[in-house]
């Protein structure tokens, strides 16, 4: 993880030609591009999981989706196809994805250009599979208890309550 190589972008998402280690770029607040995707039931669940305590960013916390940085060469597609293997052993194509928005997510030193994805899901949770040690367990909650949850224990949580209202309303609008 922290060897991979990233490119690194302006805030507008042009490139700059410059490529560092991901261990990098997270110190000196480097522009960089990462997927975020969203899976979803038919009942309008989303499937939430226990981060490793051995992740960089955010151990030991609950999130509302899967993905990550997109590697150097790499493009947005690729980059989900890939995360949702590994984290959830999930084989899918680019056909399968709702596209969603691309927005900038900034504080600190951690600087992304980020895509969001969907992905509807009518498999067995029993059925994915955790094979790179960056997903400890998951589980299937609603929207409202997630957003209930979220405004309750934040400090459980990656990301906030208003933005996953906000990306549960993008979703429920594509449907």
């Amino acid at each position: 993880m922290a060897n991979e190589l990233i490119d690194i972008y302006d805030e507008n998402g042009n490139s700059l030609g410059i490529t560092k280690l991901r261990s990098e770029i997270h110190k000196n607040g480097d522009w960089h591009k990462t997927v975020h995707v969203y899976v979803v039931n038919p009942q309008g669940q989303y499937l939430i999981h226990l981060r490793s305590p051995f992740k960089d960013l955010h151990p030991s916390h609950w999130g509302t989706r899967f993905g990550g940085h997109v590697i150097a060469g790499d493009d947005f597609k690729k980059t989900v196809i890939k995360e949702l293997k590994e984290e959830i052993g999930l084989d899918i194509t680019p056909n399968d994805l709702i596209e969603g928005q691309i927005s900038n997510y900034n504080s600190a030193n951690n600087n992304e250009i980020v895509k969001y994805y969907f992905y509807d899901f009518e498999g067995d949770i029993k059925d994915l599979s955790f094979n790179d040690n960056e997903v400890v367990e998951v589980k299937w909650l609603s929207p409202e208890e997630i957003i209930n949850s979220m405004e309750k224990e934040r400090e459980i949580w990656v990301g906030g309550p208003d933005k996953f209202k906000e990306i549960n309303d993008y979703y429920k609008s594509k449907k």
